[in-house]
């Protein structure tokens, strides 16, 4: 294999990716005091990562067969979303900046874990599925 017939777009994103990820996991160590909060910040973090990988699957089928079952999925998301969750969203934002979440470093820290693995696993799985073949 030369030079020429690397994908640079999959190498760049991997490593890339692989170093923000190692990033999160030390940080998930260093952010709180106890054994126990560390492994709350590390499960925190895989949870994140699946539902980006999910994420990620969803934005980028492989095929035509594969595009109409997740756009089924998609709607059905879609639905959940803007009818609950939009219902929801003023009390989530109320939560969000409540002075006892902004004080305390340790939830704050858990909510971008969660987004950051997310968005790290949908961007790698989307560059695997849509450049890797």
């Amino acid at each position: 294999m030369s030079l020429k017939d690397v994908n640079w777009r999959l190498v760049f994103t991997g490593t890339f990716g692989v170093g923000l990820a190692l990033t999160l996991i030390i940080l998930c160590f260093r952010v709180g005091v106890t054994p126990q909060e560390h492994s709350l910040n590390l499960a925190i973090m895989v949870v994140g990562t699946t539902v980006g990988w999910l994420l990620g699957i969803l934005v980028s089928p492989y095929d035509q067969s594969e595009q109409k079952r997740f756009s089924s999925v998609t709607r059905a998301v879609s639905a959940f979303v803007s009818g609950y969750l939009a219902a929801k969203l003023d009390a989530l934002i109320n939560a969000v900046v409540a002075p006892d979440l902004i004080l305390n470093p340790l939830p704050g820290f858990r909510a971008l874990v969660f987004l950051g693995a997310a968005l790290l696993a949908a961007i790698g799985t989307f560059a695997y599925r849509k450049y890797g073949h």
